[in-house]
């Protein structure tokens, strides 16, 4: 499989921005509360009457910065390591007559965030949104408990997004064929229940590396769309055209 663009900086830039933000104020906050709050401590004050609201403010000023900052850094890490471990498992199955992008900023002038993965090959272009949860999922239709921002909306709307995009420049000579969206979910101890599927996406779970329901899942596709000169079309729109340029991360 040849890979087109490695993982962006996008998501490590954002965690170590929250966590640069978030940790002074925990540290001072924390610090506030233990060294003035102990009455055998060398730093301890007295507020008198204030005491009481100068620590609620404190502690308040202490739940912000673990809310605001740490909490989502833990996310942006967790995100990076899902797209991580998706690449992984799947850039050794398919062969080289597949492309995988991965971290995909577009120029289409519209409202949205990076694609986390496209892979182009003779089957059909397919979009993957990658969510590392942990702990139980339900997912009813487009509804997904507890999250606001439905995942299979947004694998959707990133496959809709690409589909206008290379039809609108008419590189093929001919009208494209459907994207496919899917969501993959490479957190192996997660626990997933599917009451209703979601309409024209697939949730895959991936257990480990080793685990091929990726793979399956694009490979029963069973119809050729592409000829070999149509996927060097597409893979060559994306890279000139269609993407900001990622940078590899360590």
């Amino acid at each position: 499989m040849r890979i087109e663009s490695e993982i962006g900086p996008h998501l490590q830039q954002q965690a170590r921005k929250k966590l640069k933000k978030g940790l002074p104020i925990i540290i001072i906050t924390y610090g506030f509360l233990l060294f003035t709050g102990v009455d055998y401590s060398p730093f301890y004050m007295n507020f008198g009457r204030l005491t009481a609201v100068i620590f609620f403010v404190a502690g308040i000023a202490f739940m912000y910065g673990l809310m605001q900052f740490f909490i989502p850094y833990k996310y942006f890490k967790m995100g990076l390591n899902g797209e991580r471990q998706v690449i992984a498992n799947i850039s050794d199955k398919l062969g080289n007559e597949h492309s995988l992008f991965n971290d995909v900023m577009l120029k289409d002038g519209k409202a949205g965030g990076n694609i986390d993965h496209i892979v182009v090959g003779p089957r059909g272009i397919f979009v993957i949104e990658t969510k590392n949860f942990q702990g139980h999922q339900s997912v009813y239709g487009d509804s997904w408990k507890g999250l606001i921002q439905s995942p299979s909306v947004q694998a959707k709307n990133n496959a809709k997004r690409v589909y206008f995009l290379i039809n609108s420049q008419n590189i093929l000579g001919r009208p494209l064929p459907l994207v496919n969206a899917i969501v993959a979910l490479p957190n192996g101890k997660s626990k997933l229940e599917i009451k209703k599927p979601p309409e024209m996406c697939e949730i895959i779970e991936i257990k480990d590396k080793e685990d091929r329901s990726l793979y399956n899942s694009i490979m029963s596709h069973e119809d050729i769309v592409f000829l070999p000169e149509e996927i060097w079309r597409i893979v060559e729109f994306l890279k000139d055209y269609m993407l900001i340029k990622t940078r590899n991360i360590a």
